[in-house]
């Protein structure tokens, strides 16, 4: 037996492999879909030929069983060694390599060319579909009625996941309960029975010095409370985060730290506020109050047809649009904001007063931490011109 013709065909069946398997990768080439028809050819008809000089060999040698039983096993080596090894060999080597590997086939394919024009078959490779097409397909099966609102909602939020920053879904500093080491293990207690979260931020100089986070399922486990015994068993390490940090990002990071809340960093390292992993879902299934949560009322409610209550922190663009009034929204983000601007000058908290602008008259309700709560927006009849 000559082994001469198997050594052959098995390299040219790894060259080959090597090759397709460049083009199969290569996207650029115009001829990729030539070239990997051409070179498909070619593989099955050596591995025809290697099948037919095995039978030719051993057929005075074996019965016709034992010959299948080769034929079988022929296959399973291809696949390992050919299919399987030769690509994971030829896709680490160097780019130098992998070049000459394809340099090498150009000479070659104007004549290997030759006898598979007449099979040059185009490959249809899978269509790219993007966002927008998938985006498009929802709101065509919303209109139609195939797809029902709740689930759109889904779908979208989904898409929004990796574009929504931490900032967007964070609760403001504003609104978050911290405990500071200068209170008593008393006024402690007392805070975290008057308020019914899991977690609270612990700072020592002031909020943007925050040391530790309390968990509470650790604090009422615990007997004869001091503040030092409720720090060292009741108060984890804080996890930072800056707000710029994607929602998705954060996600994957909380699931591999096994921890469900982070401190949220401005751009100069202060505290801008805290997000939870119940803000996270929350964004891709809406809302999720408790039945005695207190849910919040609307930014803007429409009391009469010229009069709005509107919270303080109402981006001013919404409150342009509801009112339909031009607002400078590239100046200030919260109708609050701009309405203190026009105003002047800050007032105390708890006070009320009143501001008269061309398009709106504006009465403040309240003034909580420098901030405007709520205002009744009024707004005034267009003077037709005469």
């Amino acid at each position: 037996m000559n082994p001469f013709p198997f050594i052959i065909l098995i390299i040219l069946s790894i060259y080959l492999s090597m090759v397709y398997t460049l083009f199969e990768f290569d996207s650029k080439n115009d001829k990729t879909d030539s070239i990997l028809t051409c070179i498909s050819f070619y593989l099955m008809m050596i591995n025809f030929s290697i099948l037919l000089l095995l039978v030719y060999t051993l057929y005075p040698y074996l019965s016709i069983y034992f010959l299948i039983g080769t034929v079988i096993v022929y296959g399973y080596v291809y696949y390992l060694i050919i299919e399987k090894l030769v690509k994971i060999f030829i896709l680490k080597r160097t780019d130098s390599f992998q070049l000459k590997i394809m340099n090498s086939f150009f000479k070659l394919y104007p004549i290997l060319s030759v006898l598979t024009f007449f099979i040059q078959i185009k490959v249809t490779k899978p269509q790219k579909v993007s966002e927008k097409d998938i985006r498009e397909m929802i709101t065509a099966s919303s209109e139609s009625g195939n797809l029902e609102e709740p689930q759109k909602e889904y779908i979208e939020n989904i898409f929004e996941f990796d574009d929504t920053s931490v900032d967007e879904i964070c609760t403001h500093r504003s609104e978050v309960i911290s405990l500071s080491l200068e209170e008593t293990i008393k006024e402690w207690h007392t805070i975290i029975l008057n308020n019914r979260h899991t977690f609270y931020p612990v700072y020592e100089k002031d909020e943007d010095d925050i040391i530790g986070v309390l968990d509470t399922r650790d604090y009422f486990r615990l007997s004869n409370l001091t503040i030092d015994l409720v720090m060292k068993n009741a108060v984890d390490k804080p996890f930072f985060v800056p707000e710029n940090m994607k929602t998705d990002d954060l996600f994957r990071e909380m699931q591999q730290r096994k921890t469900y809340f982070a401190i949220v960093l401005d751009e100069y390292g202060g505290m801008n506020g805290i997000v939870t992993l119940h803000d996270i879902v929350e964004t891709i299934l809406g809302e999720m109050n408790e039945e005695d949560d207190f849910v919040e009322p609307e930014d803007i409610q429409k009391l009469s047809k010229d009069k709005y209550l509107i919270n303080g922190t109402t981006d001013l663009e919404e409150v342009q649009d509801v009112l339909n009034i031009p607002l400078p929204i590239d100046e200030f983000e919260t109708f609050g904001g701009y309405i203190l601007d026009c105003y002047g000058k800050l007032p105390e908290d708890g006070s009320t007063f009143d501001i008269d602008l061309k398009d709106i008259h504006v009465h403040v309700k309240n003034m909580t931490h420098h901030r405007i709560d709520q205002m009744i927006v009024y707004k005034k009849e267009v003077q037709d011109e005469p």
